[in-house]
């Protein structure tokens, strides 16, 4: 059923809130305004994490500093009432407004420092979003909120309720609403106070209880009519392919593969054929499973793929604009390594993976734009010797450069950057080091941590992404380890497996 997925969706949009409220750049702008241009940056980047349409207001207390991108028919309620519902919070609330076609979720919180109440940051998701959401995850489904108020469902039924009013018989999965019987598999959202019900219809469930009875006593009397069949000078033959049959069991069970039976008494035959069929339709159902699963693995690898940091767009910009105006055909050749760079981020061919030659071709791309940007106290290196042999995910290498310039770039000394690639053994080792700023040992172990569980973090969307993708592709142990001190540098560890051309 579909709520894991909006169960995530709405976490993730808790913790982002959490992490906003307590910026140091959110803070300062609540207070004197200033760093619009970065409070925007993160608010829409939070926004562009979620899986359904996200409108934000961020405020202060006394209203003179406002950041907001609102849902274009949503008026919210009035600031006054909700600082009243903030007030007694410390947490993320959750509530509903009414709109011209439906409803606005919204989740908000009060942003405090020392106790003192700064300002107050809202996110709104419109109903009609969150039910095109759900629907395309499939299952039938109702969604009520803390006081059983029927917000969303695709099943017609509920959709004429106000509120969901069960009567729980012996199983407290089903139960009995108005004058019909449903299964109800509950599952709350956690803190937000919405339920989500997996909805079955005992008119669909009785029919297959019906067929499951028939084919009950239809195998029961299969069962009775080949015993009555057995003889005793055919019983050890016949009893030998049940010793099969549990043979067969267990080995699936131990070594996860199918055993076929071998026809060996014409009187246990249709037996045997029926128990044949059966494994090769189990086997046709596992061969759809795995399929699935890659897909699934595809659609995310392709999502984390196409993630680029806006940052970076809007400093190469600011340089080309200013390169116009000064050195025309410079500001022309970073256009075209502009292009050809984000032309190579949103190819979504099925081939995830690129020839480590073509993808440092890129990344070099991306290195001189930071160049021009930067100027000569940038410089780089690349050391990989055997870059024609092996293929990685693409784009993969270069959020890692991209964090070493942003966290260890200081302005006015020197910075020099150092990626090598190499392979041992079965894998391909691929090392990015700098002796820039380095990251402070808070910041560090809570960037471990994250990898380790594979815990969102807005503030190192590239990092996580990267990691994801190489887990997704390669599996455990591959993956990212960093290692940083403060005022030496950082270095980042990359363990691919090696993949050869």
């Amino acid at each position: 059923m579909p709520s894991p997925s909006l169960a995530a969706s709405l976490h993730a949009a808790e913790v982002g809130i959490n992490q906003l409220s307590a910026d140091e750049d959110v803070l300062n702008f609540l207070r004197t305004g200033e760093n619009a241009s970065t409070v925007y940056s993160r608010l829409y980047q939070l926004r562009n994490q979620q899986d359904f349409n996200a409108y934000f207001r961020l405020f202060s207390n006394d209203g003179k500093f406002e950041a907001k991108h609102r849902h274009p028919s949503f008026q919210g309620i009035g600031d006054s009432f909700l600082k009243y519902r903030l007030g007694v919070h410390e947490g993320v609330i959750d509530h509903l407004s009414p709109l011209d076609d439906g409803a606005i979720y919204s989740l908000s919180k009060t942003i405090r420092e020392d106790g003192e109440i700064l300002g107050y940051l809202t996110f709104n998701f419109s109903v009609n979003d969150i039910n095109d959401f759900l629907q395309t995850k499939g299952s039938n489904y109702v969604l009520v909120n803390r006081n059983n108020r029927v917000i969303l469902s695709d099943n017609s039924f509920f959709r004429t309720m106000t509120r969901l009013n069960n009567e729980p018989l012996l199983d407290s999965r089903i139960s009995r609403i108005g004058n019909r019987y449903f299964m109800l598999n509950e599952r709350p959202l956690g803190f937000s106070g919405l339920t989500i019900y997996g909805v079955s219809s005992f008119d669909v469930i009785g029919s297959l209880i019906v067929i499951e009875l028939v084919a009950f006593i239809v195998m029961l009397a299969f069962m009775v009519y080949f015993l009555r069949r057995i003889s005793s000078s055919a019983a050890k033959t016949s009893l030998k392919t049940f010793d099969e049959l549990f043979i067969s069991l267990k080995h699936y069970r131990e070594n996860n593969k199918l055993l076929y039976l071998e026809v060996e008494n014409e009187d246990m035959k249709p037996f045997v054929q029926q128990y044949n069929n059966l494994l090769t339709v189990v086997e046709d159902l596992l061969v759809k499973n795995i399929e699935l699963e890659k897909q699934s693995n595809i659609a995310e690898i392709k999502q984390l793929q196409s993630q680029f940091n806006p940052h970076f767009m809007f400093n190469i910009l600011d340089t080309i604009k200013y390169m116009i105006s000064i050195d025309p055909d410079k500001a022309y050749s970073m256009i075209i390594k502009l292009s050809r760079l984000l032309r190579y981020s949103l190819d979504y061919s099925d081939n995830s993976m690129a020839i480590l030659a073509q993808d440092l071709v890129y990344i070099k791309d991306y290195l001189k734009l930071q160049r021009v940007r930067l100027g000569k106290q940038f410089t780089y290196e690349i050391i990989a010797p055997d870059k024609e042999l092996y293929k990685v995910p693409k784009l993969v290498i270069q959020p890692m450069v991209e964090n070493s310039i942003n966290h260890g770039y200081v302005q006015g000394q020197e910075f020099k950057l150092r990626i090598e690639i190499k392979a041992v053994n079965d894998q391909l080792i691929i090392i990015i080091e700098d002796n820039g700023a380095g990251i402070p040992k808070g910041q560090l172990k809570q960037i471990r941590s994250n990898l380790k569980t594979l815990k969102e973090d807005y503030r190192h969307v590239g990092i996580m992404n990267s990691h994801k993708r190489i887990r997704l592709l390669f599996g455990e142990p591959y993956g990212i380890k960093i290692s940083s001190e403060e005022n030496v540098g950082t270095k980042i560890v990359m363990t691919l497996k090696a993949v050869r051309v």
